[in-house]
């Protein structure tokens, strides 16, 4: 009996891990005023988490071979804390097209408001917004 359920934590154990295929190398975001959120193709990838660590924003996507840039305009709600608006835009699809699982990751001081404090950030296709704090 305690064999079995040895062996059985065992493969739940394996099944909770994320196996990425890769960890990309943290890039910046992009800030543009005259980009227009909200107007790209969003399908064929889907963001299963959304983390700030540190500096860093941490996206783990799965997708068919895109690499992707993070754009926004630079454009806070007002609030307390403020609000941001981030969206990913896909860049292209290489020669992997199979579906995987990535860690991408975007430097997150650009996105901040002032020195000290706080911002929410709100990343097109995840249904909850990010607190980060600095």
């Amino acid at each position: 009996m305690l064999i079995i359920i040895t062996i059985s934590s065992f493969f739940n154990s394996c099944k909770s891990k994320k196996e990425f295929r890769k960890v990309v190398n943290m890039k910046m975001p992009i800030i543009d005023k005259n980009y227009e959120l909200d107007v790209l193709d969003t399908t064929g990838f889907e963001i299963v988490n959304a983390q700030i660590v540190k500096d860093v924003l941490v996206l783990d996507i799965r997708h068919a071979g895109y690499t992707f840039d993070l754009y926004s305009r630079g454009m806070y709600a007002k609030s307390m804390p403020p609000k941001l608006s981030i969206e990913l835009k896909r860049k292209y699809n290489d020669s992997d097209d199979k579906i995987a699982l990535d860690r991408f990751q975007f430097d997150a001081k650009p996105l901040r408001y002032g020195e000290n404090g706080s911002v929410y950030i709100t990343l097109a296709k995840y249904p909850k917004p990010i607190l980060y704090v600095y």
